[in-house]
């Protein structure tokens, strides 16, 4: 058969095999993929408690056990695994394969719920456990944030927002920030200085701690309005902090300095 003579024969034929084409062709065009690597789904789960001071024994049978067992309650699971070590809890949770990553997304909720649910259960001393699901999550664009004469500050500050506005674009589900510096405020004593005014460190730090907590301080009922009290001294910079009056054991208390006066903040 001589395709050409065929095809001018058959217009009517050939515009509809063009037609087809043109439009699985786009069709596939915009449900082809777009990221660097491809996407997977990994069927594995971590879930992460920390109980400071536990031995490996006190971890297992505490919160290990527990935390299996609240998995292995999801029909879906296939097996569970745990590692006991001093002071943490880590407990893999592994699905069955087969599943569609969207029912996997499902599955991950419907064990975070069963894991929360028994974070009661949980000895005092333990913390709240961390569930990690986001092992495949995978990253199809990096930008770099760059801005000569700005502070680490106020580019961590433009990229909030811009993190923010991100997410707003159709198709993106997550952006993530790395590569800034922690912030951190040094407060720096000589250990002379606690020595000759017999202060430990864990009481500065209990002083320092009890200071910026927020704390409910009551209300008044007036008329139809109810006012809240605030109790003020929370920290809104870092010269605050060297207002903080710390009592001098030394005179029993009845005398106060300034953290300032023997700290370098």
């Amino acid at each position: 058969m001589n395709i050409a003579e065929y095809a001018i024969e058959k217009k009517v034929v050939m515009y509809i095999l063009m037609m087809v084409l043109l439009v699985g062709g786009l069709i596939g065009f915009m449900n082809s993929g777009r990221l660097e690597d491809p996407e997977f789904t990994i069927r594995e789960v971590k879930v992460i408690t920390f109980y400071p001071g536990a031995t490996p024994a006190e971890v297992e049978e505490e919160v290990s056990d527990l935390i299996e067992s609240a998995a292995q309650k999801i029909p879906q699971v296939e097996w569970v695994e745990s590692e006991s070590s001093n002071g943490k809890s880590e407990v893999t949770v592994t699905f069955f394969q087969g599943i569609d990553s969207e029912s996997y997304r499902q599955l991950f909720d419907e064990l975070r719920r069963k894991i929360t649910d028994v974070q009661y259960r949980l000895p005092p001393g333990a913390q709240t456990s961390l569930v990690n699901d986001d092992f495949g999550d995978v990253f199809g664009i990096f930008y770099a944030v760059t801005g000569e004469g700005f502070t680490d500050k106020e580019l961590y500050d433009f990229s909030e927002d811009l993190q923010k506005k991100l997410l707003l674009v159709s198709g993106v589900s997550k952006v993530d920030l790395w590569g800034f510096p922690t912030e951190v405020i040094y407060v720096e004593i000589p250990r002379s200085t606690l020595v000759d005014m017999k202060l430990s460190q864990d009481t500065l730090i209990n002083i320092i701690q009890d200071q910026n907590l927020v704390v409910e301080a009551g209300d008044v009922v007036v008329g139809d309005e109810r006012p809240i009290f605030r109790v003020t001294g929370d920290f809104d910079s870092v010269e605050a902090i060297g207002s903080i009056r710390i009592p001098s054991p030394e005179s029993g208390g009845t005398t106060q300095i300034y953290l300032s006066d023997i700290a370098e903040i």
